[in-house]
């Protein structure tokens, strides 16, 4: 095989349409890889994090304009649904936080051959973490 052919065989193994034809199976193939993974669920959470930040500055901006709807937002947050949404973002804010330590770490080049290990060791942190929380929100939410 010389480097003409090679090169058109690279060629035809690129390209939009040759992801089209296998994207899904490359992606979750991908996503697999430990480094991929973090990167991924970090953007989610990160984009997560932005949003809420959002919508929290617009309702309590409007709240203060009026302390009786501020009353009721309050009281309306309080149900168990808002609640076991507050413990996701907790788990979000927990994650992103713990992974972008990591990144840290990996920045310094220490511990770059047990990255898999150290994301693992992040999300039993999460877990853990986020099982705080829904022990210290049982009560609220019984």
């Amino acid at each position: 095989m010389n480097a003409r052919t090679d090169g058109k065989t690279r060629l035809r193994r690129s390209g939009l349409p040759f992801y089209l034809s296998r994207g899904p199976s490359l992606i979750t193939r991908g996503l697999l890889e430990p480094g991929a993974f973090a990167h991924a669920v970090h953007r989610l959470t990160g984009l997560i994090i932005c949003a809420y930040l959002l919508v929290h500055i617009a309702v309590i901006g409007q709240a203060a304009f009026n302390e009786q709807g501020f009353d009721w937002l309050m009281s309306t947050l309080h149900r168990p649904v808002y609640l076991v949404l507050d413990l996701l973002l907790f788990g979000a804010v927990a994650f992103h936080g713990l992974n972008g330590c990591r990144l840290m770490i990996l920045d310094l080049s220490i511990g770059v051959r047990h990255q898999g290990k150290l994301l693992w060791l992040v999300v039993a942190i999460t877990f853990a973490l986020m099982g705080w929380g829904l022990w210290a929100l049982w009560p609220e939410l019984t």
